[in-house]
């Protein structure tokens, strides 16, 4: 940053997206889950061995 200030900008731009990703990676998960739940009964949140059975 204090080589190249121009860097700086797009750099926290791409931080940004990059937990913004995370967030949308988390939602699909949850929704995930919930479906899991909802066709089969399982509740697989917090015991990912689960989906095996």
């Amino acid at each position: 940053m204090k080589k190249n200030a121009e860097h700086v900008e797009p750099g926290l731009n791409l931080f940004s997206c990059s937990r913004q990703l995370e967030r949308i990676a988390d939602h699909a998960t949850n929704i995930a889950e919930d479906v899991v739940y909802l066709v089969g009964g399982a509740i697989i949140r917090h015991h990912p061995e689960a989906i095996r059975d």
